[in-house]
């Protein structure tokens, strides 16, 4: 994880992350690139529960592969990452 965030240049404020598992992608991110907020959407809540906790960041659970789930729980917002 802490690999493929170096690989992404610049800071962004706001990172989307579908499909964030235990949050281990989310952890480097804050670490990384201090986001000012971090949104991860993931189904299963036994992982959800395993994320980071930080208050930057927010863990959503979700079906990824809803595109009507997804607007209902993200609305019209857009993302930097």
């Amino acid at each position: 994880a802490r690999r493929t965030v170096e690989l992404l240049s610049g800071r962004c404020d706001t990172w989307l992350e579908l499909g964030s598992g235990s949050g281990n992608l989310a952890a480097q991110c804050l670490d990384l690139k201090d986001p000012l907020e971090y949104i991860g959407v993931e189904l299963d809540e036994a992982l959800l529960r395993a994320s980071p906790a930080d208050s930057r960041a927010r863990f959503l659970c979700g079906d990824v592969l809803s595109p009507s789930g997804l607007s209902a729980l993200l609305g019209n917002r857009l993302y930097s990452r």
